[in-house]
């Protein structure tokens, strides 16, 4: 049965999208059962970081009605607004699981291929250690949106300066990016070709495993560009 999220997120959540380059949308409240979804999801990702659509990932994001309503509302504006030609099923749905003490999923900068970037909060740990439950560290706007791939491709490699924990700590002491913890449960929907973005370390001493779905909508190089590579060799 579809959920009534979708059309909770309103015109004024896109209009804020395309003006700031991120928005906060409604917290994913009563009526989700998230922890048996986290533990559902768990069994099927069988301790992969990354895993494409499963099927309890899926039916969580057409209950939301992510992939139809919300996918043709971000269609009209990519159209509107960032030259998009293409349609509302060029979408990209991968859960990322992160256990304590993983070392390497953290401090990788980077901004996606695709035009929007959703982040779902599903699971996500405390810690009495500060900046340990892997926070998302985000820079709206580090970049202007691309004009080619060339262009992409270019700037995508000046700004891996960022990607290492030294830059990223940098980032933090300067102000120059926020922080998302989710401990409101309310997803983050972005710009996901402008917006610089990292997480921070899952320590050993979190409470949890910290598990996030990700929704990418629409690649403007789909067929061609870097992402799309990256994408099939993480999917091998």
């Amino acid at each position: 049965m579809v959920n009534d999220y979708s059309a909770r997120i309103t015109d004024a959540h896109l209009e804020e999208l395309l003006a700031a380059g991120s928005v906060k949308l409604p917290a994913l409240g009563e009526g989700f059962d998230l922890d048996g979804l986290a533990r559902e999801v768990a069994r099927q990702v069988a301790g992969n970081t990354f895993t494409e659509l499963s099927d309890v990932h899926r039916e969580f994001v057409d209950r939301l009605d992510l992939r139809r309503d919300l996918a043709d509302r971000l269609c009209g504006l990519a159209r509107r607004h960032l030259g998009y030609k293409g349609g509302p099923d060029d979408q990209y749905h991968i859960a990322r699981f992160v256990t304590p003490g993983n070392s390497k999923e953290c401090f990788r900068s980077h901004f996606d291929s695709h035009l929007f970037t959703l982040v779902l909060p599903i699971s996500i740990p405390s810690n009495d250690e500060p900046l340990g439950a892997g926070e998302l560290i985000f820079v709206p706007r580090a970049r202007r949106h691309p004009r080619n791939e060339m262009e992409n491709l270019v700037t995508k490699a000046y700004f891996k300066r960022y990607a290492s924990e030294r830059a990223v700590r940098s980032l933090l002491s300067s102000g120059a990016c926020r922080v998302e913890s989710f401990s409101e449960m309310r997803p983050l929907l972005f710009l996901g070709m402008t917006t610089l973005h990292t997480n921070m370390p899952v320590t050993q001493s979190a409470s949890k495993p910290r598990l996030t779905f990700l929704a990418h909508y629409f690649d403007p190089a789909s067929k061609v560009g870097v992402g799309s590579l990256l994408r099939r060799l993480r999917n091998r």
